[in-house]
């Protein structure tokens, strides 16, 4: 009631007074709920397009959360908009911190709708973003469709290389451990001087490797790297562990 009393303004209690005369929503607390499905669906077919994106802009303004604005702001546009693009990247990180990979994926999936085709590195950045949350939220499938998409491309150094280390993931859990090594041992020719991403792609490798020496080998050579850092990330140095 809060939020509708925020959109309408001043004629928000009568125009809630008629249609509860009127049997279209019913109140609950402080909630408003459509009476049936249908009325939603009809009253939103009713409104033109450039009607509703008016209407997700208001909200966006009043919406209680920043994932939500966000959301709205993205429905709102007529066009890409980068700074659109990354309030949508910046809502969906906070989704992914609070335990809601699909709520994250979907408004990453808008990020890159609306990012402007031009702004190659943004896009495959936000896609590989997008896999991520997609893996997080269980869906493999749609994940790799992205991912290997991404890997035709020519993008390269660390984006290429997280792009092949989590394809190797997925492969792994998938049965497939010698493509995932591949994707692997490819990913480690394009890490650079990242020693943190080295250190995860040969966590990786340590896990989809079948020969037990080369498994001990890698897993002490990601322990070399994740030691040497300041604040090593508590779940890859745990998997190395396991994988000595």
């Amino acid at each position: 009631i809060e939020l509708v009393h925020r959109v309408v303004g001043s004629s928000a209690d009568q125009s809630l007074e008629q249609a509860l005369e009127a049997d279209l929503v019913e109140i609950r607390g402080d909630r408003i709920r459509l009476a049936h499905p249908l009325i939603g669906a009809v009253l939103s077919s009713s409104v033109l397009p450039q009607g509703r994106r008016a209407m997700h802009r208001r909200l966006a303004e009043v919406a209680p959360s920043a994932e939500e604005r966000a959301r709205h702001l993205a429905l709102g546009c007529e066009r890409p908009d980068e700074a659109v693009a990354a309030r949508l990247e910046e809502a969906a990180g906070l989704s992914a911190r609070r335990g809601a990979p699909q709520d994250a994926a979907e408004l990453l999936e808008l990020a890159v709708e609306l990012t402007p085709e031009d702004d190659l590195p943004s896009s495959n950045q936000r896609r590989f973003e997008l896999a991520r949350a997609l893996v997080r939220a269980g869906d493999h499938g749609e994940a790799i469709s992205l991912l290997d998409a991404l890997a035709r491309t020519e993008t390269t150094g660390a984006l290429r290389a997280r792009t092949l280390e989590m394809l190797g993931r997925i492969q792994w859990e998938a049965g497939t451990s010698q493509a995932a090594e591949a994707c692997c041992e490819e990913a480690l020719e394009h890490v650079g001087g990242d020693d943190a991403l080295r250190a995860r792609v040969l966590v990786t490798l340590s896990r989809v490797t079948l020969d037990a020496e080369l498994v001990g080998r890698r897993a002490r050579a990601a322990l070399a790297f994740l030691e040497g850092m300041d604040d090593p990330d508590p779940a890859l140095l745990s998997e190395a562990l396991v994988a000595l």
